[in-house]
């Protein structure tokens, strides 16, 4: 699943729950300033994404696409 909200992610992550259940792998672009115009935080989609089961993370800071090896 890839969500790309411009900040609204968590709520988007809230409203998820049953999709959640049969995801297996996320992509979120998190855009801290736009997060915080939400009223969310990085920590706060952290906290969804492990309450909904997923535990291993790895973040891109550098700009442009990255292939990504389960």
């Amino acid at each position: 699943m890839k969500i790309d909200v411009e900040g609204w992610e968590a709520r988007v992550l809230r409203g998820a729950a049953q999709a959640l259940r049969h995801t297996q792998r996320m992509l979120i672009e998190i855009n801290e300033p736009a997060l915080a115009k939400a009223g969310s935080s990085p920590g706060e989609l952290f906290g969804l994404l492990r309450d909904a089961g997923f535990v291993g993370f790895s973040t891109l800071v550098n700009p442009g696409l990255r292939r990504l090896h389960p």
